[in-house]
């Protein structure tokens, strides 16, 4: 479930329905979801959420926003396995941004917390947004750097880039990727009536090596009404995903 308050009103999102995928994995360590959260497979890049979506792309925190609060939660055999709380509020000539994660392994017996900061600005054209995120478990930590971009030219499409863990970022006992996202939204309508999603990730280190591609469409009813269809395909893993999310 997945839970969003806002100043100025309320809203709540389900995701009422997970097709089942072929040979879909979660991943396995605290430090695995840490890297590819659950809720990444159903957020694009050029996609704005608000807060919530300040873990697919740092530079919506450059779009003026109201303060706003997400909570998501993963769950998993009756366990938790994923806790995430998002902020974001104006601050000055920019937006702030904050998140909080508890982020578990999936046999229950590891765990890390995850404290982010982050923050936001824009153009005409453009928005830029970075986000540092502090790791912390009982024997390691880490830093997490992000860097986004978005472009929005017209109101039919928008580009987008990210660069998660520029910094390489790891611990003893794990190496985080050093990711690129590449992202288009496309609004056939010249509104935000009906949105097309398309993110390409790859290494960093690889510029046309895909690790994954995901695509999705998005219909709006009304302002806190959306009805999204996302496919995830993590070609590395042979992991695919069918998502259905309806928010109200």
């Amino acid at each position: 479930m997945i839970m969003k308050k806002n100043f100025y009103s309320t809203l709540i999102t389900v995701v009422l329905f997970c097709i089942e995928c072929s040979s879909f994995a979660f991943p396995q360590s605290q430090y695995a979801r840490v890297e590819n959260p659950s809720m990444e497979n159903f957020q694009f890049s050029a996609q704005d959420n608000g807060a919530l979506s300040i873990i697919s792309n740092p530079a919506t925190l450059g779009i003026g926003h109201a303060s706003d609060l997400w909570y998501t939660t993963t769950i998993e055999r009756h366990h938790f396995l994923e806790h995430n709380f998002f902020v974001q509020t104006p601050f000055l000539f920019t937006n702030f941004g904050a998140n909080y994660r508890k982020v578990y392994s999936e046999d229950k017996k590891q765990s890390a917390d995850v404290y982010g900061f982050g923050f936001g600005m824009s153009s005409h054209l453009f928005s830029f947004g970075f986000v540092t995120d502090f790791l912390v478990s009982k024997t390691e930590e880490a830093t997490l750097s992000h860097f986004g971009i978005l472009y929005s030219p017209t109101r039919m499409f928008s580009l987008a880039y990210v660069a998660k863990n520029f910094n390489a970022p790891s611990t003893l006992t794990y190496i985080f990727h050093k990711e690129q996202i590449f992202g288009v939204a496309i609004r056939p309508m010249f509104s935000k009536r009906i949105t097309l999603f398309l993110d390409v990730k790859s290494d960093k280190s690889t510029l046309f090596e895909k690790t994954a591609i995901q695509f999705g469409a998005e219909l709006r009813i009304n302002q806190a009404t959306r009805i999204l269809f996302a496919y995830h395909d993590a070609q590395i893993t042979i992991q695919k995903l069918y998502s259905f999310t309806l928010t109200f």
